[in-house]
Protein backbone atom coordinates (compact mmCIF):
# COMPACT_ATOMS: atom_id res chain seq x y z
CA UNK A 1 0.00 0.00 0.00
CA UNK A 2 1.49 3.28 -0.63
CA UNK A 3 2.33 5.75 1.88
CA UNK A 4 1.07 9.55 1.48
CA UNK A 5 2.63 12.32 4.18
CA UNK A 6 0.47 15.25 3.81
CA UNK A 7 0.64 18.22 6.14
CA UNK A 8 -2.17 20.84 6.62
CA UNK A 9 -2.61 24.41 8.20
CA UNK A 10 -4.02 25.06 11.57
CA UNK A 11 -7.24 26.54 10.07
CA UNK A 12 -7.59 23.04 8.29
CA UNK A 13 -6.85 20.79 11.71
CA UNK A 14 -9.25 22.95 13.59
CA UNK A 15 -11.76 21.86 10.92
CA UNK A 16 -10.98 18.45 10.96
CA UNK A 17 -11.09 18.36 14.73
CA UNK A 18 -14.82 20.23 14.30
CA UNK A 19 -15.79 17.33 12.26
CA UNK A 20 -14.34 14.84 14.57
CA UNK A 21 -16.71 15.99 17.17
CA UNK A 22 -19.13 15.50 15.21
CA UNK A 23 -18.62 11.69 14.84
CA UNK A 24 -17.80 11.68 18.15
CA UNK A 25 -13.54 11.06 17.49
CA UNK A 26 -12.66 13.75 19.92
CA UNK A 27 -9.02 13.44 17.87
CA UNK A 28 -8.46 15.98 15.20
CA UNK A 29 -5.38 13.41 14.01
CA UNK A 30 -7.81 10.29 13.78
CA UNK A 31 -10.14 11.88 12.25
CA UNK A 32 -7.84 13.61 9.73
CA UNK A 33 -6.55 10.11 8.84
CA UNK A 34 -10.20 8.77 8.10
CA UNK A 35 -10.69 10.97 5.95
CA UNK A 36 -7.38 10.37 4.19
CA UNK A 37 -7.88 6.82 4.25
CA UNK A 38 -11.28 6.84 2.47
CA UNK A 39 -10.01 9.25 -0.32
CA UNK A 40 -6.87 7.28 -0.85
CA UNK A 41 -9.16 4.19 -0.96
CA UNK A 42 -11.59 6.33 -3.50
CA UNK A 43 -8.52 7.82 -5.95
CA UNK A 44 -7.20 4.11 -5.87
CA UNK A 45 -10.85 2.83 -7.27
CA UNK A 46 -10.01 5.61 -10.04
CA UNK A 47 -6.90 4.77 -11.16
CA UNK A 48 -7.65 0.70 -10.73
CA UNK A 49 -10.41 1.79 -13.10
CA UNK A 50 -8.69 3.97 -16.08
CA UNK A 51 -5.74 1.91 -15.65
CA UNK A 52 -7.77 -1.16 -16.80
CA UNK A 53 -9.78 0.67 -19.89
CA UNK A 54 -6.77 -0.09 -22.31
CA UNK A 55 -6.42 -3.50 -21.55
CA UNK A 56 -10.18 -3.95 -21.34
CA UNK A 57 -10.14 -3.17 -24.65
CA UNK A 58 -7.69 -5.65 -26.41
CA UNK A 59 -9.84 -8.06 -24.64
CA UNK A 60 -13.41 -6.58 -25.61
CA UNK A 61 -15.14 -9.91 -27.00
CA UNK A 62 -13.70 -12.90 -25.30
CA UNK A 63 -13.08 -10.96 -21.84
CA UNK A 64 -15.09 -9.76 -18.95
CA UNK A 65 -15.02 -7.03 -17.17
CA UNK A 66 -13.50 -6.02 -13.63
CA UNK A 67 -15.93 -3.76 -12.14
CA UNK A 68 -15.40 -1.59 -9.25
CA UNK A 69 -18.21 -1.69 -6.59
CA UNK A 70 -19.47 0.11 -3.42
CA UNK A 71 -17.65 -2.19 -0.64
CA UNK A 72 -14.34 -2.08 -2.59
CA UNK A 73 -11.65 -1.56 0.07
CA UNK A 74 -8.62 -2.75 -2.00
CA UNK A 75 -6.98 -2.67 -4.74
CA UNK A 76 -4.39 -5.32 -5.95
CA UNK A 77 -2.00 -4.15 -8.63
CA UNK A 78 0.02 -6.30 -11.08
CA UNK A 79 2.50 -8.23 -9.53
CA UNK A 80 6.28 -7.61 -8.95
CA UNK A 81 8.23 -7.91 -12.72
CA UNK A 82 4.42 -7.04 -14.63
CA UNK A 83 3.15 -3.89 -15.91
CA UNK A 84 -0.52 -2.90 -16.27
CA UNK A 85 -0.33 -3.97 -19.96
CA UNK A 86 0.12 -7.64 -18.71
CA UNK A 87 -2.09 -7.31 -15.61
CA UNK A 88 -4.17 -5.14 -14.51
CA UNK A 89 -5.24 -3.65 -11.43
CA UNK A 90 -8.24 -4.76 -9.69
CA UNK A 91 -10.48 -3.35 -7.34
CA UNK A 92 -11.67 -5.91 -4.90
CA UNK A 93 -13.10 -5.94 -1.10
CA UNK A 94 -10.94 -7.88 1.41
CA UNK A 95 -13.84 -9.78 3.39
CA UNK A 96 -14.26 -13.10 5.83
CA UNK A 97 -15.89 -15.71 4.21
CA UNK A 98 -17.11 -18.47 7.17
CA UNK A 99 -14.30 -17.22 9.50
CA UNK A 100 -11.87 -17.42 6.76
CA UNK A 101 -10.26 -14.22 4.73
CA UNK A 102 -11.05 -13.84 1.27
CA UNK A 103 -11.06 -11.50 -1.71
CA UNK A 104 -14.15 -10.81 -2.97
CA UNK A 105 -13.89 -9.44 -6.92
CA UNK A 106 -17.04 -8.38 -8.89
CA UNK A 107 -16.69 -8.89 -12.82
CA UNK A 108 -19.13 -7.49 -15.59
CA UNK A 109 -20.19 -9.73 -18.60
CA UNK A 110 -21.30 -7.40 -22.13
CA UNK A 111 -24.46 -8.51 -23.42
CA UNK A 112 -23.04 -11.24 -25.69
CA UNK A 113 -20.76 -12.24 -23.59
CA UNK A 114 -24.04 -13.03 -21.17
CA UNK A 115 -25.29 -14.79 -24.91
CA UNK A 116 -22.41 -16.55 -25.03
CA UNK A 117 -22.46 -18.25 -21.65
CA UNK A 118 -26.33 -18.71 -21.93
CA UNK A 119 -25.38 -20.58 -25.80
CA UNK A 120 -22.37 -22.95 -23.95
CA UNK A 121 -23.14 -23.04 -20.21
CA UNK A 122 -19.97 -22.50 -19.45
CA UNK A 123 -17.65 -19.45 -17.71
CA UNK A 124 -13.85 -19.86 -17.63
CA UNK A 125 -11.65 -18.67 -15.19
CA UNK A 126 -7.92 -18.42 -15.20
CA UNK A 127 -5.30 -17.11 -12.21
CA UNK A 128 -1.77 -16.34 -12.79
CA UNK A 129 0.68 -18.73 -11.05
CA UNK A 130 1.37 -22.43 -11.13
CA UNK A 131 -1.43 -23.52 -8.88
CA UNK A 132 -5.41 -23.17 -8.18
CA UNK A 133 -6.47 -21.41 -4.75
CA UNK A 134 -9.78 -21.96 -4.11
CA UNK A 135 -12.26 -19.92 -5.67
CA UNK A 136 -16.09 -19.77 -6.35
CA UNK A 137 -17.99 -17.77 -8.68
CA UNK A 138 -21.50 -16.51 -7.63
CA UNK A 139 -23.84 -14.95 -9.92
CA UNK A 140 -25.38 -13.11 -6.64
CA UNK A 141 -23.68 -11.00 -4.42
CA UNK A 142 -22.29 -13.25 -1.78
CA UNK A 143 -22.26 -9.54 0.93
CA UNK A 144 -26.29 -10.47 1.22
CA UNK A 145 -25.27 -13.69 2.56
CA UNK A 146 -25.11 -14.58 6.17
CA UNK A 147 -21.53 -15.94 7.21
CA UNK A 148 -20.10 -13.22 4.54
CA UNK A 149 -18.82 -10.19 6.16
CA UNK A 150 -16.48 -6.67 5.36
CA UNK A 151 -13.37 -7.22 7.21
CA UNK A 152 -13.15 -4.10 9.71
Amino acid sequence: MTTYNIEVDESTYRKFAECGKALDEPNASKCFELAVDALVEKLNKIVAIKSNKKFIEQCEDWMLHPSAFDESNAVFGPPSGMTEDEVYSLCAATIVWGGFPAVLTCWKPTFEQIDHMKETGRLWIATMGKGMVPITVCAKNPLNYPGIDLKG
